[in-house]
């Protein structure tokens, strides 16, 4: 997924994770255009093939508002 922050930034947002149903934190039907996603301790990663982004490696660390 890539998102877009309040500056305009745009990010990528890859998910790393064990659980296969996101439930009861979210739900991927949530994931879409004009949604806020709320990152628990987001932390920037650079990842291997030079995106910027967040690294999410449990689906408990995101909230969709």
């Amino acid at each position: 997924f890539f998102f877009q922050d309040i500056e305009g930034c745009i990010y990528s947002l890859i998910f790393y994770h064990k659980e296969s149903d996101p439930y009861p934190y979210f739900s991927w039907d949530q994931l879409k255009v004009g949604k806020y996603i709320c990152i628990l301790e987001p932390e920037i990663h650079y990842f291997l093939d030079g995106q910027v982004g967040f690294r999410i490696n449990s689906t408990w660390e995101v909230r969709v508002l």
